[in-house]
């Protein structure tokens, strides 16, 4: 019997590996259209989404509406001396909860020399916009955490070329007179990829607003 012709042998060789290398490149591009299906995301339940406070913070003085008429606190307390300390509480006081520590009695934190003011711990004088100074007097390790970001919730933008960022202030959080609450659910992680340069800004990490909730 005679050999078959080498170049024949070589030639079926090579259209061998050629199929092979074809179909190879057939699966690699998916030339059949065979998409591997990809799961739906789960929407951002929008309770996460908010940028509302838990608290709407006090803006101003305190005030009380009696009859259509709007009263501050020396618009009455002018008028008479304070009660004793842990006696029964005026009409106006009576929703106030207190469970705030040893921070029970009233002048702990109210300025008895001018209700409309909070008092610091040197007797100083504090302006009701300014809470968070009368709160680090007991809560200095907080008040550095939320002076320096970690601690809190600023809404707007990471960084200040981006836009304006709001620091909340600790009563948009926390009620004064019982600053514990239940613990707060944490939204889930972001999803998808950062966005490239003149992306959508919803997909950067940079903005904050839509995200933390």
């Amino acid at each position: 019997m005679s050999e078959a012709p080498r170049p024949r042998l070589a030639a079926a060789q090579l259209g061998i590996a050629a199929a092979f290398l074809a179909l190879a490149g057939a699966l690699w591009l998916n030339v059949w259209g065979r998409v591997a299906p990809v799961p739906a995301l789960a929407p951002v339940e929008a309770r996460f989404l908010t940028t509302h406070s838990v608290r709407d913070p006090l803006e101003g003085l305190p005030s009380i509406v009696k009859a259509g008429f709007v009263y501050n606190c020396n618009s009455c307390h002018q008028h008479f001396q304070f009660p004793a300390i842990g006696g029964r509480r005026m009409a106006e006081h009576e929703s106030i909860v207190m469970d705030h520590g040893l921070n029970s009695n009233c002048f702990n934190c109210h300025n008895p020399d001018n209700l409309e003011t909070l008092l610091n711990i040197d007797r100083a004088a504090i302006p009701f916009e300014d809470s968070p100074v009368l709160c680090r007097k007991c809560h200095g390790p907080q008040y550095r955490d939320w002076a320096g970001g970690s601690h809190g919730r600023p809404n707007g933008h990471w960084r200040a070329d981006s836009g304006p960022s709001i620091k909340l202030t600790c009563v948009a959080c926390h009620d004064p007179h019982a600053p514990v609450f239940e613990p707060i659910e944490p939204a889930p992680p972001p999803l998808g990829r950062p966005a490239a340069q003149g992306g959508s800004a919803a997909d950067s990490p940079d903005s904050k607003e839509e995200r933390h909730g």
